[in-house]
């Protein structure tokens, strides 16, 4: 393929870079340039362009999308943006969820868990945006391997494929924990998980029909991936909870 051909598959595709950062910014620190990201996931596209094999029966768009979310988060990773303050911080919101849930033994509010850590409400929704965006933090992210294997992301266990039928036994796990963290979450919370993950709303988007900022919207997931991780650690993994 000449320069040419690259060039004008890069300018035909590049709306799905576009998608895809958009995508991801939900659970993407907020202190990283968006333009960034954009370079890094042309980059990917660059690569997809190369390495696309029509034969092997994938389609373009769908292996295009799947090398630029690496690139993303390739980048993510060579990133050192966090300080240690900010990951000490978020490691306290997650122990914090759990006492009081193992406490309690329901879920959380806001102001219980404020409350719990000494601090405002206002302040609690500033420590979930520096939050978000330390790994693993979102469902592409987080995975569970209870046998010691490859293991499965949570956001893979929403899919039907299996690749085994030990694969397909820890999706099953999964997505019973999921259900039942996502039914007893307050509507909004389950309204912004549903709109990202299950329809596919960016973060624009969703924040247009909850009526909603994009920074509260990225609060409200950085909050409801903590209890998942929280839950999964009781459920799944209780001897280590």
């Amino acid at each position: 393929m000449d320069n040419s051909q690259r060039e004008k598959l890069l300018l035909k595709y590049a709306r799905l870079v576009k998608y895809v950062v958009n995508r991801m910014l939900i659970s993407i620190p907020p202190c990283l340039e968006k333009d960034d990201l954009i370079s890094a996931g042309t980059i990917g596209l660059l690569e997809a362009i190369d390495k696309y094999n029509s034969q092997k029966g994938i389609n373009f768009e769908t292996y295009a999308i799947y090398r630029i979310r690496g690139a993303i988060l390739d980048e993510l990773r060579s990133v050192n943006w966090a300080p240690r303050t900010v990951q000490e911080k978020a490691r306290e919101l997650e122990r914090t969820y759990r006492n009081l849930e193992q406490r309690l033994g329901r879920m959380t509010t806001d102001e219980e868990v404020a409350q719990e850590m000494g601090i405002t409400v206002e302040e609690l929704y500033h420590r979930l945006d520096e939050a978000r965006g330390i790994s693993p933090l979102s469902l592409e992210q987080f995975q569970y391997s209870p046998n010691g294997g490859g293991g499965v992301t949570l956001l893979d266990s929403l899919s039907s494929n299996s690749p085994s039928p030990l694969a397909n036994t820890e999706k099953v796990e999964l997505r019973e924990v999921i259900a039942q963290v996502l039914s007893s979450l307050p509507e909004k919370e389950r309204m912004v998980m549903a709109l990202y993950y299950y329809e596919g709303l960016t973060l624009k988007e969703i924040g247009e029909v909850l009526h909603l900022s994009e920074s509260r919207v990225c609060q409200i997931h950085t909050k409801v991936i903590i209890k998942l991780r929280v839950r999964l650690g009781r459920v799944l993994q209780p001897e280590e909870a």
